[in-house]
């Protein structure tokens, strides 16, 4: 598409809906436009704007060149689409277990390298300001778990945060495993059904039967999966020690016993007719995202190797 670097307000807002068109027309995802915006202008004007202006946060008026052509780009987006820009980069969402309550915690996308903490009393660096010093980012993982109040924070012990950091960093291994071989067959349902035990749990009123036979899914399609790419007959079942024992005839180590009796349930329980408890459901959860994430290792071993003997 033809468009020139703008002069004044009208110019620019004239090439913002040109540009926002042909993303429209493209089915870019809305929050995929800012920056496929900004490539579009930067490399059909043929400029070399930068992505993270240093000394700056508000275009100097009447100013479209250079880091002032950046700020005005990403406000403009920021204006035109405010709330739907907002999406989760980062592998996935689990619940934890606060004293007995569940809290929806989001496994940050991570960029270089991050040092990570757990704190009641500091908060993670911000991210703009690190990019654009270029120092480490830290991330204080209790900022993750999405509306978790000060006031239970600063009550939180070492035992309560000792527990969040194992089980928020299990599944982090876990999630990003899955999130590696996410193009395999039957991997992105699969971690499709890990959020779904997730909304399940954390809805009002949870329904946690619903969440346990999510966890079996998630479960079931990562063997599956496994199966698949080792070229095995898949059979039509949901047990999982059925399943998890053909992957092991096919070279799958490590799947745990315990974690698959956890996830193990009845197809009934979509239906209530069978109840499972928070702390059952709870169970699942974590199995599902341990089993899954050892799975996926094996699995992402066998897509490189595949790959390498091509």
């Amino acid at each position: 598409m033809n468009i020139a670097i703008p002069n004044n307000e009208k110019e620019f807002v004239l090439m913002m809906e040109a540009i926002d068109l042909d993303l429209r027309k493209k089915d870019v995802p809305t929050h995929a436009r800012p920056i496929q915006g900004w490539l579009k202008i930067s490399g059909s004007l043929n400029l070399s704007l930068s992505m993270f202006p240093r000394s700056k946060t508000t275009a100097t008026p009447n100013s479209y060149i250079g880091d002032d052509l950046t700020i005005r780009i990403f406000d403009w987006f920021d204006e035109r689409y405010g709330e739907k820009l907002k999406f989760d980069f980062g592998p996935g969402r689990i619940v934890l277990l606060i004293r007995g309550d569940p809290w929806e915690a989001l496994m940050p996308k991570i960029f270089g390298t991050v040092e990570f903490f757990i704190s009641a009393s500091e908060k993670s660096s911000n991210q703009e300001e690190d990019l654009r010093l270029g120092r480490r980012p830290r991330c204080n993982i209790l900022d993750s778990i999405h509306g978790l109040p000060l006031g239970l924070i600063h009550s939180l012990e070492a035992h309560d945060l000792n527990q969040i950091w194992k089980n928020f960093f299990a599944a982090f291994s876990s999630l990003t495993l899955m999130g590696n071989v996410r193009n395999q067959s039957m991997m992105r349902e699969a971690m499709s059904d890990i959020d779904a035990a997730v909304g399940h749990f954390v809805r009002v009123p949870a329904h946690y039967g619903l969440s346990k036979w999510s966890s079996l899914q998630a479960t079931e399609k990562t063997l599956k999966s496994y199966l698949a790419i080792r070229g095995a007959s898949i059979p039509h079942s949901h047990d999982l020690l059925k399943l998890s024992s053909l992957a092991a005839q096919h070279g799958a180590q490590g799947l745990s016993k315990n974690d698959l009796d956890s996830i193990q349930c009845p197809a009934a329980i979509r239906y209530g007719e069978e109840k499972v408890s928070k702390s059952s459901a709870y169970s699942a959860h974590l199995s599902s995202i341990r089993v899954c994430g050892v799975v996926s290792k094996q699995l992402g071993n066998l897509t490189t190797e595949t790959s390498g003997s091509m």
